[in-house]
């Protein structure tokens, strides 16, 4: 014979420690990302990501975009001069 009132003891116990100290650790474990808000990042060029390679700004003080990946603008080096995107 099966003893069902030990079986539903142990369950129990299996429960109460996973939400006593398992559940708890693992949510202060997210808590402590420490990743870069995404919020934060900030995007560049006609493509819209992030960061990458090498990139250049425009002259114009009031281009929506400002800053440009070379791959985007079809340039391999820094041009000399003033450099203006094709929208301004």
């Amino acid at each position: 014979m099966e003893d069902t009132s030990l079986q539903g003891e142990i369950v129990f116990s299996c429960k109460d420690l996973f939400i006593s100290f398992l559940l708890l650790e693992l949510i202060s474990q997210g808590l402590k990302d420490n990743s870069k808000p995404i919020v934060n990042k900030r995007v560049f060029s006609y493509c819209g990501e992030e960061e990458y390679g090498s990139i250049i700004a425009c002259d114009n003080p009031s281009c929506a975009l400002e800053w440009f990946h070379y791959n985007c603008v079809g340039i391999t080096t820094n041009p000399v001069g003033n450099w203006y995107c094709e929208n301004c």
